[in-house]
């Protein structure tokens, strides 16, 4: 007669993968590398690579970043965007537009898929400094405005005053204050 097994069930997991993320100069897309002071006025976006171990397929889906006005990836961060990965790479994020001095941090989360769990880059620091300025002035006469040279002599009673022109080379901001 004819005989039946008893059933015999398995599972198959979702593999691991694994997140990492560059930082690029959203002009020219150069690699930034983490810790870098950049200089005032930087725009940056990120770019993710997610890998994995397992031979037989290879992860599919999309990747959300996200922009911290921290050094350490912490508190309330802002989306830059979900992007598809292509060929295990989604890049390039929104850009993060023209910083201000301070310490920021960017990271990536992939999402998974129906064969990977999802992954977290690590945390991408830098920093973004002040820019210099240069400050020039001039003596003026408080009578007519006219220009006093430098190391001139002026008739005693004579009342002047100072104008200072500060100027910098960052595109991106004027000085104010």
């Amino acid at each position: 007669n004819t005989s039946t097994s008893g059933c015999e069930p398995f599972t198959v997991n979702k593999a691991g993968s694994s997140t990492a993320t560059t930082l690029h100069n959203d002009s020219d897309h150069a690699v930034i590398a983490n810790n870098t002071a950049l200089p005032l006025g930087s725009n940056l976006h990120g770019r993710a690579d997610v890998t994995d171990t397992n031979a037989s397929f290879d992860p599919t889906g999309d990747v959300t970043f996200t922009f911290y006005s921290t050094i350490n990836c912490t508190g309330t961060g802002v989306g830059k965007g979900t992007v598809a990965l292509v060929a295990g790479v989604a890049h390039p994020s929104q850009a993060t537009g023209a910083l201000t001095p301070g310490s920021y941090s960017f990271q990536a989360t992939y999402n998974g898929d129906t064969n990977f769990n999802t992954s977290t880059s690590g945390c991408e620091p830098f920093t973004v400094n002040k820019a210099g300025s240069s400050t020039a002035t001039t003596l003026h006469n408080d009578s007519d405005h006219a220009v006093i040279a430098l190391n001139a002599s002026v008739p005693l009673g004579t009342s002047v005053h100072d104008r200072a022109d500060v100027s910098d080379t960052n595109a991106a901001f004027n000085p104010t204050g």
